[in-house]
């Protein structure tokens, strides 16, 4: 079975650039794959508010995940902005929980718990249950970032007027 590009990241926390394309957020009203749709819906948007211009959203992106205002968008832009700005906050309290949002430094701490300690298997239940991981809209192979590839695949799914 095939998994798209995003939802692999689930698969290989231990990528050399997961840092860089992905953040932890707590977020348990959310199962995962409703994380990636929201996600996949606001990336999209910005992508098309932008005018698929790679330039312009490689900038909003890292804008917006730095906590920064990304300038002037449509309205369809200013909604999906603030979906992701919404998601990326929820990345605080991963950060209070945890000391670290980086999807790498737990990978690693969660391989080093000793699960013979009485409560650590219910610790990490518990963070499983309420960990998600949001892509950031980079997604490299190398030193190539194919993410706006991925964009450009899902706009041509979608029926031309939408």
């Amino acid at each position: 079975m095939h998994v798209c590009h995003p939802c692999n990241l689930l698969q290989s926390l231990n990528r050399p650039s997961i840092d860089r394309e992905s953040i932890l957020i707590w977020c348990p009203e959310f199962e995962q794959r409703q994380i990636l749709a929201l996600t996949a819906y606001a990336h999209l948007a910005l992508y098309r508010a932008c005018g698929k211009k790679l330039r312009e959203w490689t900038q909003i992106v890292t804008t917006l995940a730095m906590g920064r205002e990304p300038g002037m968008l449509s309205p369809e832009g200013i909604a999906a902005a603030q979906t992701f700005r919404t998601l990326l906050a929820r990345s605080d309290e991963t950060f209070r929980r945890l000391q670290s949002s980086a999807p790498s430094h737990v990978s690693i701490a969660l391989q080093m718990a000793d699960t013979s300690r009485k409560g650590v298997t219910q610790g990490l239940t518990y963070l499983g249950q309420n960990l998600r991981l949001l892509p950031l809209g980079r997604l490299y192979e190398g030193a190539d970032d194919i993410y706006p590839d991925i964009l450009e695949a899902r706009l041509r799914l979608l029926p031309q007027n939408s």
